[in-house]
């Protein structure tokens, strides 16, 4: 039983050896094809890598012009209510711009009002004194 396990000993140091010369072309074309396994995993984990971030700068972008666009409503509607404020403005000030020429039409016709009730005194006043001077001299 001393000898067969030393035989079995040697028997599988001989399969080793060769296992080890006609394996090394086996372990080459194993090792090969490991390495284009790996290699096909790594590329497509890289299309995934790619494609994970095409979508993501993909998304961005959308956000990006989302956002564009939403900053151009805001500054359309700024511009409208400027435009707006600019249109009451205006009306404002023409508004006062009559307001003050009613003013000065009123302020002229009371003027005038004023002169001409001054000028009927004055006429009433010299009437009044020629009156008396009149009955000064007939009496």
């Amino acid at each position: 039983s001393g000898q067969d396990s030393e035989s079995g000993k040697e028997n599988s140091e001989n399969e080793k050896d060769v296992e080890s010369e006609g394996g090394d072309a086996e372990t080459e074309k194993v090792g090969d094809e490991t390495k284009e396994v790996e290699k096909e995993k790594s590329e497509e984990e890289d299309d995934h890598e790619r494609i994970r971030q095409e979508k993501l700068a993909e998304k961005q972008r959308k956000e990006r012009i989302r956002e564009e666009e939403k900053a151009e409503k805001h500054r359309k509607e700024r511009i409208k209510l400027l435009e707006k404020a600019e249109k009451e403005r205006k009306e404002a000030a023409q508004r006062l711009e009559i307001e003050a020429f009613h003013d000065r039409v009123e302020l002229e016709f009371k003027k005038r009002q004023h002169d001409k009730n001054s000028r009927l005194k004055a006429k009433q006043a010299i009437e009044s004194m020629e009156k008396e001077l009149a009955e000064c001299e007939e009496g």
